[in-house]
């Protein structure tokens, strides 16, 4: 089976799910990237390229509305013959979906946060969201609340696929949260729904009662610099540092350093949502327990009292007091970290996710073609 994968970016250090479809996904695999104009990726495709650069050249003749390229990229793909596409993404769906049910190619859209939940999105796609939950063959999603949430905008529950984020248990493993001093983890964007304005007022309370504990706090974002800012306020630079950016390599090393993965998740004012952080799957796999809030797909992941600790979104003395437990009891860390491994293992890793992709895939296109044959 031949699959395309339509996604948005070249490369975002903070998708590495994206990534993970491309390179694991059991399929040959055409990729395009881009948001106005998808870029071939992979493989190389004389047709295609041609196609772009003819748009590309042309279009100021058509008033900039890219005619040649929406006239003939369903025939470029016939060419290819695609038999199924995933959309990263709804609102990537929103834009290229008539492409595909132009070319007669079946397609499924792969919903991962934002896109679900992002007021202003919803509004400004709705019409095109209407109209790919009827002809999509899936929709999949990546928590319980996901799903609830695109049913409540009108998608067929048939149609909705739950199949949560998977990481590699082999890469993320050798945690010892008992061997750590009370060192502290929060790996992600700096923006309004990951809050770190508010995880730095919540462990400001910390060092209050834990002089020694430190936070590493690991990523980039339009947030940082206001978080640094705060963080020099409050007299925490000693106990807050700011490394930026990582490869994936250090964060592990980081992570097996550590006492608990720490992590404060709130809708934003405007809606917008986490669909279900691969940082925390990340965290557990490898075997520390994580403190958290009672958001979106994180309690599909964190089990409260067993692989981690939750406390209400905005709550920063609940979450306070989940943090100073555990920097007081190593102990109790580690006997959740060995929880929380054993359960990511079992529901989150990156094979049984990857494969459960796959058939939904597979079944989509039999079902596909079982219809069209009818």
């Amino acid at each position: 089976m031949k699959l395309a994968i339509f996604s948005p970016h070249q490369k975002a250090y903070s998708e590495t799910f994206i990534e993970n479809h491309i390179r694991f996904l059991p399929f040959e695999k055409v990729v395009f990237t881009g948001r106005e104009i998808p870029l071939i990726k992979t493989p190389n495709s004389f047709c295609y390229r041609l196609l772009c650069w003819l748009d590309k050249f042309l279009s100021p003749f058509y008033q900039n509305n890219h005619w040649i390229w929406k006239t003939y990229v369903p025939l470029c793909l016939n060419l290819a013959k695609i038999d199924i596409c995933i959309f990263e993404f709804g609102t990537t769906a929103g834009k290229f979906h008539k492409f595909l049910e132009k070319a007669g190619i079946p397609y499924v859209v792969h919903f991962h946060g934002f896109d679900a939940h992002h007021k202003p999105t919803l509004e400004l796609n709705r019409q095109e969201y209407i109209s790919f939950f009827r002809k999509a063959s899936a929709l999949i999603v990546v928590s319980e609340s996901m799903k609830a949430q695109i049913r409540s905008l009108g998608a067929p529950p048939s149609k909705v696929k739950l199949n949560h984020y998977g990481v590699d248990s082999s890469v993320f493993i050798g945690a010892a949260p008992d061997s750590s001093p009370p060192n502290f983890i929060a790996v992600g964007r700096f923006v309004e729904k990951k809050a770190p304005h508010l995880l730095i007022l919540s462990f400001n309370l910390v060092v209050s009662s834990i002089p020694n504990a430190r936070l590493l706090m690991i990523g980039d974002g339009p947030l940082l610099s206001a978080c640094k800012s705060l963080v020099a306020a409050l007299g925490l630079r000693s106990h807050i540092s700011f490394p930026g950016i990582l490869v994936p390599e250090k964060i592990v090393q980081h992570l097996k350093k550590s006492r608990a993965f720490v992590h404060h998740s709130i809708n934003s004012i405007e809606g917008d949502s986490e669909g279900l952080p691969l940082s925390i799957i990340e965290a557990q796999m490898i075997g520390l327990p994580v403190v958290a809030t009672k958001h979106a797909g994180i309690p599909d992941i964190v089990i409260h009292g067993h692989t981690g600790l939750l406390s209400n979104e905005l709550d920063i003395h609940a979450m306070a007091t989940n943090i100073i437990l555990l920097a007081r009891d190593k102990h109790f860390a580690a006997e959740m970290g060995i929880n929380a491994r054993k359960n990511a293992i079992e529901k989150f890793s990156l094979d049984t996710q990857i494969s459960k992709l796959a058939s939904i895939l597979v079944n989509s296109y039999a079902e596909q073609k079982a219809s069209g044959s009818e």
